[in-house]
């Protein structure tokens, strides 16, 4: 079910956005924007590239928000699926995907932590 807010843009100018329950279909798209909010921001509102730069950072927040609650537990149950799907196609697969995504974590924790001196 879709909800409608009001989101503010960094002029000033307030403008009513439908945050949409993702298709099935949709749910790909939201693995692929994982990485990239301000994706996520125009994929959850149906707008096009370019929309999450002009809101401010409180109605970006909001939009990400309310997203979240009305798709990220579609998503996960989606996401299961897909694992489980390629463990059975490729086993090992899973742990291939984890032993990456902790080496890709630990990457961002070293380039995020100030150097000590």
């Amino acid at each position: 079910m879709n909800k409608t807010i009001e989101v503010t843009k960094r002029d000033g100018t307030t403008e009513t956005v439908e945050i949409r329950e993702l298709t099935g279909r949709e749910l790909n798209k939201w693995l692929e924007a994982v990485g990239d909010e301000g994706k996520l921001v125009e994929l959850i509102c149906g707008k096009p590239e370019g929309f999450a730069d002009m809101l401010t950072l409180a109605s970006y927040d909001e939009v990400i928000s309310q997203g979240r609650e009305l798709n990220e537990p579609y998503f996960y149950k989606w996401y299961q699926r897909m694992l489980e799907r390629n463990e059975r196609l490729s086993p090992g697969f899973s742990e291939s995907l984890k032993r990456k995504a902790v080496s890709a974590m630990e990457g961002v924790q070293a380039t995020a932590t100030p150097a000590q001196s």
